[in-house]
């Protein structure tokens, strides 16, 4: 455990965001950032954007599957809210930015409890040509914006956005260096 992560006993936080299956990127950490912060002590209420369809058959009919995920998420925002000290939103661009993370921010806001956005993805910066007006209005009522790398820092300060550095989440159980490989001589 890092240092950082040390001396969270009593912390309720919301984690919102997509969880395995399926395993991409965003869900995995998610899901590692959601045990890093349990083993820290605090408790950790998730908020999945990417639960399972209720009935199932929904899933399968294109606009109807959009109300089936959003109310059930938009409850659970609620809920939440109502019992933790600060929401911590796993973003990226398009829909799910406008869906799922600002939303969000929206009922936290509301609520009165302050939010940490983490955001992802590759298609920032043309997300933000399109739609920069909304993010920055929805931006700030949050009290953070935390990016993975120095790129993304970059791309939000073009749009008048101030992001700190979090880096990814390495599960060194999983990875770890291959052998060195020697060169032959032949």
């Amino acid at each position: 455990m890092t240092p950082a992560l040390s001396g969270l006993s009593g912390l309720h936080i919301g984690l919102i965001g997509p969880l395995p299956p399926p395993s991409g990127g965003m869900a995995n950490q998610t899901r590692q950032l959601a045990d890093l912060l349990a083993a820290a002590g605090a408790t950790v209420i998730t908020i999945q954007v990417n639960a399972p369809y209720r009935p199932r058959w929904a899933g399968r009919v294109p606009v109807l599957r959009a109300g089936f995920r959003l109310v059930p998420y938009l409850v659970g925002l609620w809920r939440a809210a109502g019992q933790v000290d600060i929401f911590h939103v796993m973003a990226n661009s398009g829909w799910s930015w406008h869906l799922f993370a600002a939303p969000a921010v929206w009922v936290a806001r509301i609520r009165g409890v302050p939010v940490v956005v983490n955001y992802r993805g590759g298609e920032a910066e043309g997300f933000l040509q399109r739609a920069g007006l909304l993010v920055r209005f929805t931006m700030r009522q949050t009290r953070a914006l935390v990016v993975p790398s120095g790129f993304l820092q970059g791309v939000f300060a073009q749009f008048g956005m101030v992001a700190g550095i979090v880096p990814n989440i390495v599960d060194l159980s999983r990875f770890h260096p291959r052998a060195p490989v020697r060169a032959s001589l032949s």
